[in-house]
């Protein structure tokens, strides 16, 4: 079933795109002895376009699952400092997670409390659908913040991302 799955998917120029954005973050982030160990977000990745969601959903998740794997892990039940769970005012993907009011040093917030929540949920999320509550204007901001983080941290820049951020 996998198979025909990008043949249907690519009468869409988005789910290309998306397609394409995976092919890529696969071939340039991974060594092949690493490959097996994303079959299943790979395989949510793929079935969540089949049944119809948005690509920059489904690219943000992609990413967002790989970060492990690629050796950024990322604290999404604590501040990362004090391990604080109450108070989270703000993110850093440098620092690997979230920061409780007392710990954050930032002036200023550079995240949302709904993108912090689509963060937390990005990490956490079983499925690509459980991020739909969320809305798409967050996810691309997160998106290409998650795609500058690893150009910063592995220093490849995902270029077949660019269509999905116009």
């Amino acid at each position: 079933e996998l198979i025909s799955s990008p043949v249907k998917l690519g009468a869409k120029f988005e789910y290309m795109a998306v397609l394409l954005t995976i092919n890529e973050a696969i071939f340039h982030l991974f060594e092949d002895y690493e490959k097996p160990s994303i079959y299943e977000c790979l395989d949510d990745s793929i079935i969540a376009l089949k049944n119809g969601s948005d690509p920059l959903y489904v690219a943000f998740y992609f990413l967002m699952k790989i970060l492990p794997l690629i050796g950024f892990e990322i604290e999404v039940n604590k501040c990362v400092e004090c391990g604080e769970t109450k108070g989270i005012v703000d993110f850093s993907f440098i620092d690997g997670g979230f920061f409780c009011s007392k710990c954050s040093n930032l002036k200023e917030r550079k995240y949302t409390n709904e993108q912090l929540r689509l963060l937390r949920a990005s990490i956490l999320a079983d499925r690509v659908e459980q991020l739909h509550q969320f809305d798409l204007k967050d996810v691309k901001y997160l998106l290409i913040e998650v795609n500058q983080f690893i150009f910063d941290g592995i220093g490849y820049r995902i270029k077949s991302i660019d269509p999905l951020l116009k």
